[in-house]
């Protein structure tokens, strides 16, 4: 049994949220359904959005605590490793042990969001470039691209033309 991707143009969301709703009437998983767009799809119950949620805040907030640890550790390991005298004051003050904690907090926070962003959106793996992109989605348009098997071939085709599709080649 060979399978053949379908690729199907669609020029507004309506018609391929109707498409994608078919497509799943039709018994064909969503996770087999690929749809491409210029904009993000961000509604709740929308078929054209994405299948798997972005982590990205929880990442952003474990970067903050990690380098808020590291900074508060990188100041009181450097004040402790040294023998000062302080005349009773304390040796790790608060005032500017705040500062390195808030800054290093902030740094942790944009470098794990910006490692986690570039893991999701899969902008590190240039070998792995989408051979089912077209220009036509700087256009506006909608794809929407699904797996079929040689049988279902011909009725997944006349799911998507019905909806409103364009056959991509």
């Amino acid at each position: 049994m060979t399978s053949k991707h379908l690729h199907f143009s669609f020029e507004g969301p309506d018609r391929a949220r109707r498409a994608v709703r078919e497509l799943e009437r039709a018994g064909v998983v969503r996770s087999r359904v690929t749809v491409m767009s210029g904009e993000p799809f961000l509604e709740i119950d929308d078929p054209l959005a994405a299948a798997h949620p972005s982590h990205i805040g929880w990442f952003s907030l474990a970067g903050g605590v990690v380098g808020g640890l590291a900074g508060f550790a990188l100041v009181y390991l450097s004040s402790h490793s040294y023998p000062l005298v302080t005349g009773a004051m304390p040796i790790v003050p608060p005032m500017t042990t705040g500062i390195v904690v808030y800054e290093t907090t902030a740094i942790g926070a944009i470098v794990a969001t910006l490692l986690r962003m570039l893991w999701e959106t899969a902008l590190p793996g240039w070998k792995k470039l989408r051979s089912d992109y077209d220009a036509e989605i700087e256009d506006g348009g909608i794809i929407v691209s699904t797996e079929a098997s040689s049988e279902d071939e011909n009725k997944l085709r006349s799911i998507l033309s019905a909806a409103g599709g364009r056959e991509m080649a």
